[in-house]
C-alpha cells in the first residue's frame, strides 16, 4: 500500500519534470561508455531495467557471440554486450532508438548492426547464442513512436507475436534473457509463452527505486 502511495506521489510530483527533461538530447554515462539519450527514446536513466539488465549482460561470457537485442532503445545493453567482445544486432521499431543506438555505438568506437524492425519482421533469418530483451509490457495499444517502449498492445500481442517468431532465431544452445517489472502481468505473459511451448524461470531479483525487478531465462518446453 505504501509503495502504491508513494509511486502515486512521485508520478505527479516527478513524472512532469522527466518529460520536461526528456524534450531534449540528454548526455548519460554508464560507466566507461558515454551515451547521448535523443528526444524521445527510452531512457536509462529514469527507468531502472535498462541498468539492471545492463549489469547482467557484463557478467555473461559473450566473447565471440552473436547477441540480439531486441528494443534496444539508447543501445546501452548493446553498447555492453559489444564491449565484451559480441557480435551484436540491436533492433527497434522506433526509428529514432535505432538512429540513436546507431550514433552511441560509433561514440564508442563499437560495432553495432543496427536494424529498424517490428520484431524479428526486418531481421534476415539468423540464429544467435544470445537474446536479450527489456519490452514493454502495460497492455493497451500505442499511439506514439515513444509509447512504444511501454505499451505491448491489447491482450499482450507483441508477447505473442515474440514467442510466436523466436524459434525461427535460436538453437537448442541459445540463451535468452528477459526483464520485467513487479507491474507487469505475469501470469498472462507465462500463458503466451506456455502456448508456444516456452517457459520462464526467474534467474535473479532486483530491488531499486521502489520496485522489483526480476530477470527471467527463457526455455524451449520439452516434451518428456
Amino acid at each position: 500500500m505504501l509503495r502504491k502511495v508513494t509511486k502515486k506521489v512521485l508520478e505527479l510530483v516527478y513524472k512532469p519534470w522527466v518529460v520536461r527533461y526528456l524534450k531534449s538530447d540528454r548526455p548519460y554515462n554508464y560507466k566507461k561508455l558515454k551515451l547521448v539519450i535523443t528526444k524521445g527514446v527510452f531512457h536509462p536513466a529514469f527507468f531502472n531495467s535498462s541498468p539492471i539488465l545492463a549489469k547482467f549482460t557484463e557478467n555473461l561470457d559473450l566473447q565471440n557471440k552473436k547477441v540480439l537485442e531486441i528494443g534496444s532503445g539508447s543501445g546501452l545493453i548493446s553498447l555492453v554486450a559489444a564491449s565484451k567482445g559480441a557480435i551484436v544486432t540491436a533492433i527497434d521499431l522506433n526509428p529514432d532508438a535505432v538512429a540513436c543506438t546507431q550514433q552511441n555505438a560509433i561514440r564508442n568506437n563499437l560495432s553495432i548492426n543496427c536494424i529498424q524492425s517490428d520484431l524479428f519482421q526486418s531481421l534476415p533469418p539468423t540464429i544467435f547464442d544470445v537474446i536479450l530483451i527489456n519490452p514493454p509490457y502495460f497492455p493497451q495499444n500505442p499511439e506514439t513512436k515513444e509509447q512504444l517502449a511501454w505499451y505491448c498492445g491489447l491482450n499482450h500481442g507483441y508477447f505473442q507475436r515474440f514467442f510466436e517468431q523466436l524459434p525461427n532465431y535460436q538453437k537448442d544452445t541459445s540463451e535468452l534473457f528477459m526483464i520485467l517489472s513487479e507491474d507487469v502481468a505475469l501470469r498472462e505473459i507465462e500463458q503466451i509463452a506456455l502456448e508456444f511451448n516456452f517457459r520462464l524461470q526467474q534467474t535473479s531479483a532486483h530491488f531499486k527505486g521502489l520496485e522489483w525487478n526480476y530477470i527471467y531465462k527463457i526455455y524451449k518446453r520439452t516434451n518428456s
